[in-house]
């Protein structure tokens, strides 16, 4: 590939609790590019759509790389509709220097651009949306396993301080007690629960 070929790197990042800012830096294609901090733009698809035809205007091709984390992949989605390549690379797998521990989305916004233009970011597999779809069903049922858990665990424990015993896994174990008790409202929140455990099992099977 000749270096006028090469694309102009743009690095999106948006990290964790500041997933409301969408921090960008660009490094300019070849060894020696300008590596530069951009700006910010607001986290939403209109505000990339515009950040889009401001720099496809300049770049005619362009490479966005940006961290997996809880923002999925609707970034990704966007950006490869327009025609643009687009990595999302593993936040564990990034290279750091060790001892330093300044950082700010400006800064790391910048030292993506710089290592993806060097090739040494690590992608990861950017699911379809059914296979992230299903990916949320797993994640759910997980998650109410351990609330299915949870919640025995404390109704074992209420009972024992009153002198009763929970012997089983489900509200039929559960020893008679009034309408409204404690006891009871525990009973209904398992049954709720195996419910949900239920009707999420059915769908990931």
């Amino acid at each position: 590939m000749h270096k006028g070929d090469e694309p102009c790197r743009i690095i999106a990042h948006s990290w964790a609790l500041m997933s409301i800012k969408i921090r960008i830096a660009v490094a300019d294609a070849g060894r020696t590019g300008e590596v530069r901090f951009w700006g910010e733009i607001a986290n939403t698809p209109d505000a990339v759509a515009s950040m889009l035809r401001k720099l496809g205007g300049r770049h005619p091709r362009m490479h966005f790389v940006y961290e997996a984390g809880p923002c999925g992949y609707g970034l990704h989605r966007q950006i490869t509709a327009t025609q643009h390549h687009c990595e999302v690379v593993s936040p564990a797998q990034t290279p750091r220097k060790p001892g330093d521990r300044i950082k700010t989305d400006r800064r790391d916004a910048i030292i993506l651009a710089r290592l993806s233009r060097a090739g040494e970011l690590t992608s990861v597999w950017v699911p379809d949306t059914i296979h992230e779809a299903m990916r949320d069903l797993i994640r759910l049922r997980q998650a109410m396993v351990k609330d299915l858990r949870a919640a025995r665990q404390r109704t074992k424990s209420f009972l024992l301080r009153h002198g009763r015993v929970f012997k089983g896994t489900s509200q039929r174990h559960l020893p008679k007690a009034p309408p409204g008790s404690a006891a009871t409202e525990s009973g209904s929140a398992i049954k709720a629960l195996h419910i949900r455990r239920s009707r999420l099992r059915s769908r990931v099977t």
